[in-house]
């Protein structure tokens, strides 16, 4: 904060500020509003999030774990891509068509 706002409309300059430089917290930050972020930000510890709205790219470098009781936990609504293998240990359910490449070992689990 400024040192015109010690003695000159403290409430006005309390809420309307920028910090240019280094934010030390030590402890809770409470912050609340819409908030800008001009770089990157990091995280450590666990972190507890409402809902996320990305609209770029996720780059997630370890497990993604959905953990939701009911429903559907995970709704893709364009194509989607796996590079390895995908394990299914429950039920699975095909609306359309499916297609499999490498049909012989399913065909023989068949017979």
């Amino acid at each position: 904060m400024s040192a015109g706002c010690v003695n000159h409309n403290r409430d006005y300059c309390c809420r309307h500020n920028t910090l240019n430089g280094v934010l030390d917290a030590n402890s809770t930050a409470d912050i609340s509003g819409n908030t800008t972020i001009g770089g990157t930000l990091g995280v450590t510890g666990v972190s507890t999030l409402g809902e996320i709205d990305a609209s770029g790219v996720a780059d997630i470098a370890d497990t993604l774990t959905l953990s939701k009781a009911t429903g559907n936990g995970l709704s893709v609504t364009a194509s989607a891509d796996i590079g390895g293998n995908l394990v299914v240990s429950g039920s699975l359910s095909v609306v359309g068509t499916a297609t499999f490449f490498q049909t012989q070992p399913l065909i023989k689990a068949l017979y």
